[in-house]
């Protein structure tokens, strides 16, 4: 006979479903956003959207969930009043933006070599 160790020591079992503690551990690895991007090189706007529609197209060509690794948020601005849209992503959407964007300078340079090594 199996031991029920759980109520032996007060643990609570919730039942979750499985797909949700999926949504939040992918959730919490998207730590990046369009910001960081002002980082690596001066882009234009429509630069930006033009590497994260390549981006997520390279997503959905591969069959990787893209909801894992891009997810669109709304960032309120206090001082304009203004709700803006912002995309945060892991460090693999980050990359693969990197690899997007075009042109290349030194900073561009460094981070391709380093995902590269």
């Amino acid at each position: 006979m199996k031991k029920n160790y759980s109520n032996q020591y007060g643990i609570v079992e919730y039942s979750v479903p499985s797909n949700r503690f999926e949504e939040i551990f992918y959730h919490s690895k998207l730590i990046y956003s369009l910001k960081h991007l002002a980082y690596i090189e001066d882009l234009s706007e429509s630069q930006i959207l033009e590497a994260l529609d390549k981006s997520l197209m390279v997503c959905y060509l591969t069959g990787i969930n893209m909801a894992h690794h891009f997810k669109r948020i709304y960032v309120f601005d206090v001082k304009t009043n203004l709700l803006q849209s912002d995309w945060i992503m892991s460090k693999s959407g980050l990359n693969l933006m990197i690899i997007q964007m075009p042109g290349l300078n030194m900073n561009k340079a460094k981070w391709i070599w380093k995902l590269a090594e």
